[in-house]
């Protein structure tokens, strides 16, 4: 009975997952963009080599950027379009549709109907994740690869082969030159089955620690030749970056980045986060008092050590004073947490179905996160296409000055053939070698030469300095008349036509 009642409990979640899906996927057709996807966006403009010389510049390894220009230049062909950031969009997606496939097929094969359902569930509904497969930037390409690295190793841990091991070193590398904590969370993986390999005690176990060894060896071969990239750019961010250093109070916010839904139903947000902890705590003391812990040490530790690891080496970069750690870097890897969760829901409805209650906070704390992704991603849909219909409405050879890098980036980005100019601060250099924006040398007397020239010049003003900044130039007979206020993506800003008194 318990057998039916998990096959049939499997199709809710799948079906749950692939509306979520649905909604996220209609976010593709938005063309809002943020500071960093304008780096992804730029990057991919030139050749292949110009991504690997502009990657080594900033604070990424390379393999995003060449898997991003390869597949958004495919959709761009087979779609006879041109618009680039629909198919950054789509290539953020398409390692969702990837993991759907191995949900139905390898893991559903393996564990059941409702560990596929429920995994897909909770890597497209729960809180934060969702927000990255339509984000043109690496973190779900960097999910799928270690997700497919941590089933590769429980794989080879059942029935090792040649392959299993090439496939694990290919995931693994290619993992590595994704992002730096994603790296990380693959040596998580590879850390967990070095464990697990260490606990068996029959006949096979020097054969997989050879194995182990040679995939390790050349793992770090073929990372070599990135190594002194790896170091300028560790270097380059010494005592120069926005990151805050981590508390102990950061624990408690990765607990509630990855359990917090992205809602404004104030307490009932907190109390699905609470439902859903006792939930994992119930599942986990079923499991184990029934059938030993000694039969989880495989799951278990591949969906608690990368994520661990990860964690901890914030915690230690941050107190050797280069905090470089932010919570959406766990997300790599939350994608085994949440293979570990649907393996012990199906395990624990197995032996009982009364259990399967204990979906029913999952399934809350993944409509909160939806119902608030959606109002969230239409209000800056709706937003951006009053905002690009006004930035489309500005001459073309407009002088634009703002005051806040991101908003530079960005408009720079949309308004290729106006003058952007950063005042008070400095941009990124890659910004001005890519764009065409200029930085903090701009004081006030330039600007009034520039009102004084034969060009229309705006201020895009973010955060309340851009009163102080109005005020200042009253000084200099400078004038602002407010024309607009929009948001571009996450940024409010106000627009003002400058002139002289």
């Amino acid at each position: 009975m318990n057998k039916k009642i998990i096959k049939i409990a499997g199709f809710l979640p799948l079906f749950l997952s692939i509306v979520a899906g649905g909604i996220i996927f209609k976010g593709i057709f938005s063309a809002d963009i943020w500071y960093d996807e304008v780096f992804s966006l730029c990057f991919t403009e030139g050749g292949f080599f110009d991504v690997i010389a502009l990657t080594a510049r900033d604070v990424h390894p390379p393999f995003y950027y060449l898997y991003l220009k390869t597949v958004s230049g495919i959709i761009l062909f087979l779609t006879n379009s041109s618009n680039v950031i629909m198919a950054g969009k789509l290539a953020s997606i398409l390692p969702l549709i990837i993991l759907l496939i191995i949900s139905l097929t390898y893991i559903r094969n393996k564990w059941g109907m409702l560990t596929a359902g429920m995994f897909m569930l909770l890597i497209t509904a729960m809180p934060q994740i969702g927000n990255y497969y339509i984000e043109i930037r690496m973190y779900s390409l960097a999910l799928l690869l270690i997700t497919v690295a941590g089933l590769l190793a429980l794989s080879i841990l059942e029935n090792e082969s040649q392959w299993k091991w090439f496939f694990l070193w290919l995931t693994g590398i290619l993992t590595a030159y994704t992002q730096y904590y994603a790296c990380i969370g693959v040596a998580g993986v590879y850390m967990a089955l070095l464990c697990l390999i260490l606990l068996r005690k029959d006949n096979d176990k020097k054969k997989l620690l050879r194995a182990y060894g040679i995939c390790v060896i050349n793992s770090i071969i073929f990372y070599i030749p990135w190594l002194p990239v790896v170091i300028k750019q560790m270097n380059n961010l010494q005592g120069n970056y926005w990151i805050q250093p981590l508390t102990l109070r950061s624990l408690a916010g990765c607990v509630k980045f990855i359990l917090l839904p992205v809602s404004g139903d104030g307490i009932i947000r907190y109390i699905a986060v609470v439902l859903v902890l006792i939930s994992f705590v119930i599942l986990g003391f079923v499991n184990i008092k029934k059938d030993g812990i000694k039969k989880y040490y495989s799951v278990l530790a591949m969906g608690i050590i990368p994520i661990a690891l990860v964690i901890a080496s914030g915690f230690i970069l941050s107190a050797m004073g280069t905090p470089i750690f932010v919570y959406r870097y766990m997300l790599p890897v939350i994608g085994l947490v949440w293979l570990l969760v649907s393996i012990f829901i199906e395990k624990a409805v197995d032996k009982s179905s009364i259990w399967i209650i204990l979906i029913i906070p999952f399934l809350l704390c993944g409509f909160l996160n939806m119902r608030g992704f959606y109002y969230e991603e239409n209000k800056k849909a709706e937003h951006m296409e009053e905002t690009m219909e006004v930035l489309n409405r500005l001459p073309r050879e407009a002088v634009i000055i703002t005051n806040f890098d991101h908003v530079t980036s960005v408009a720079a980005y949309y308004l290729r053939d106006a003058d952007i100019y950063l005042y008070g601060w400095d941009v990124d250099n890659l910004i001005k070698d890519m764009l065409n924006v200029r930085g903090s040398e701009l004081s006030d007397e330039d600007v009034k030469e520039l009102v004084k020239g034969d060009k229309p010049v705006y201020f895009f003003g973010s955060f309340n300095s851009r009163e102080e900044i109005l005020a200042e130039w009253e000084n200099h007979n400078i004038t602002g008349v407010e024309e607009n206020s929009l948001l571009l993506e996450r940024y409010w800003f106000n627009i003002y036509i400058l002139g002289l008194k």
